[in-house]
């Protein structure tokens, strides 16, 4: 059993540094959450709050669900926007949460030409909600290890030209 384990450590080990996972769903929100991919695009429309759950296996007890909340939206007669987003998926004994915020400068030149400036900042926590077997608790703390925990930032620029026809 121990050679199992240790096999096990081994190769998670060797996998972090190779491994890559799919993106998650916070990601597939594109039509309300243009902001997450520029945040410059925050508060630029009228904007928006999007609630979502999903849950797996919905009979089951214990079975994975998603949680997902967004809002943006335009102040100071449309100069500003600010958005902020919140991911959280629960699968048995991990809980997955994601959030950023984003805020917005717009400058508009005339009613069709607006440049606009955004910085966004997005924290990612991965964390154990029970305590699995032995083995698999071996395997989760590879996961988390290799996990990113981290804040980053980004600097986004937009040009919006309206067209009218």
């Amino acid at each position: 059993m121990k050679l199992l384990q240790k096999i096990t450590l081994i190769s998670g080990v060797l996998a972090c540094s190779v491994a890559s996972g799919q993106d998650i769903p916070l990601f597939s929100q594109k039509l309300t959450n243009s902001f997450i991919f520029n945040p410059a695009l925050a508060g630029h429309t009228f904007g928006s709050i999007t609630y979502s759950y999903k849950r797996n296996y919905a009979k089951v007890n214990g079975s994975p669900q998603n949680h997902f909340l967004s809002f943006h939206a335009p102040f100071a007669n449309h100069r500003f926007g600010a958005g902020a987003n919140v991911y959280q998926e629960d699968v048995t004994f991990l809980r997955n949460t994601y959030a950023s915020a984003a805020f917005a400068y717009h400058l508009r030149f005339n009613k069709f030409n607006i440049l606009s400036f955004g910085i966004s900042g997005n924290i990612i926590r991965l964390v154990l909600t029970e305590i699995p077997t032995l083995e698999l608790l071996m395997i989760m703390i590879i996961i988390i290890w290799c996990a990113e925990k981290s804040m980053i930032t980004i600097f986004h620029l937009a040009y919006i030209i309206k067209i009218v026809f």
